[in-house]
Order: structure tokens, then sequence, then C-alpha cells
């Protein structure tokens, strides 16, 4: 049977297939097991192609498509890029785009700094900003455990996203916008 994901409001029920279960469920496992290097990097990543594939199933099937998503300088080949077009396009909620966002600070972090941990007060700081961590948030809970949370929230809404877009027919349609006589 296929999951569920309603975190987003005023939204219809997103679906994943079965398929998607276990390639997630496999992705979870894994993310789990994780450095607090590799939680960063892996879930940033993640995140950053899933953008990038909901991004491409939106648009237009035309090669301009994929030079802006991917290549040399490509316009929307980074993860900062990804979500302000998919927030631009309404692919992403606010509040995720403002997680997506933090994540990506977070990623940075680790990325550019060999002796990061979340235990970091920075680290935490920023993970603070995360809304499920906000929304959750009890004394027990660790700024990993709230990053890999929101981060694994967001990982299943895009893939659930993706599958909608995708199967649905939600993509981008051209406008006839010339009158013809």
């Amino acid at each position: 049977m296929a999951g569920t994901l309603t975190h987003m409001p005023n939204s219809k029920r997103l679906k994943f297939t079965p398929a998607d279960e276990i390639k997630l469920g496999k992705f979870r496992t894994e993310f789990m097991r994780e450095s607090d290097r590799g939680v960063a990097l892996v879930s940033a990543a993640m995140i950053d192609d899933l953008l990038g594939r909901c991004i491409r199933a939106f648009l237009l099937d035309r090669p301009e498509t994929e030079r802006l998503l991917n290549g040399f300088n490509a316009p929307l080949g980074t993860l900062s890029a990804r979500t302000a077009a998919a927030f631009a396009l309404g692919l992403l909620h606010e509040r995720d785009y403002r997680d997506c966002e933090t994540i990506r600070k977070v990623r940075n972090e680790f990325a550019h700094n060999v002796h990061v941990k979340f235990t970091d007060q920075k680290i935490t700081d920023l993970c603070s900003n995360l809304w499920l961590h906000r929304l959750v948030a009890a004394k027990t809970e660790t700024a990993r455990d709230g990053f890999q949370t929101c981060s694994m929230l967001l990982i299943f809404g895009l893939q659930a996203c993706l599958s909608v877009i995708s199967e649905d027919g939600h993509r981008l349609q051209y406008l006839n916008w010339v009158r013809r006589r």
C-alpha cells in the first residue's frame, strides 16, 4: 500500500509508491548510521537532487531545461538556486523553503570546517530554526535528531512531490499568448 505525506498545509495528500517506500526506507537506515558530517552532507545532497528532479519534471521537456539544471555554470545548478526556484514555482511551501535554506547553511558549515559537530553552538542555533525541530523539540532531542527528522521529512515530501508531478501530469504547458487572426 502506498504511503501518504500530509505535513504540508492546504495541499492534497502527496503519495508515494511502494517502490519509493523501499528506496526511502533503505536511505533512512543508512542515513541514521552516518557521522555528523555525513548526515549534513548526505541530506543536503539528497534534497539538492530531489529539488532538481522536481523542477525538471515540472518544467517543459526541452533541452533548455536540462541546461538550466546541469553543467558548468548552470543557473539552477546549486542547492541555493534550486531551493529558490522550487519556492518561486510553487513546488515548496514557505516553511519548507526556509528549512532547505537552513539545511544548506548547516551543510556549508560541515563542508568548510573539518571540526564541526552538531553539538557546536553555531550548528545548534541553526538547527533550532528548523520548523519541525521547533514544533516537536523536547529537552531530550538533540540538534542532530531535529536535523535528521526535518531532513527526512523534506526528502519524503520531495519524493512524493516528484511522484505527483510525474504521475499526475503537473508539468508546465506552453502558453499561447500570441493572438492569431
